[in-house]
């Protein structure tokens, strides 16, 4: 859930957001391999967009480089 700190700004649980990417992570395996995980959530596309926008907007480059590519494995 995101947390507003003013009229154009928010900020999210970093455990929450962690939690998030874990599950997105644990959906696409299931995905993959065609079993169902229980406690997967439905994530939009919409979501996923806000997520990643934010997140790049507190990273260098290279940590966004490096992030990406630890969600990708």
């Amino acid at each position: 859930m995101s947390i507003s700190l003013g009229e154009r700004a928010i900020a999210w649980v970093e455990g929450e957001v962690e939690e998030w990417v874990q599950i997105r992570i644990d959906s696409r395996r299931d995905t993959i391999t065609d079993t169902p995980k229980e406690n997967a959530r439905n994530i939009s596309e919409a979501d996923a967009i806000t997520f990643i926008r934010i997140k790049f907007q507190q990273l260098t480059i290279t940590d966004a480089i490096t992030w990406l590519i630890q969600i990708s494995k």
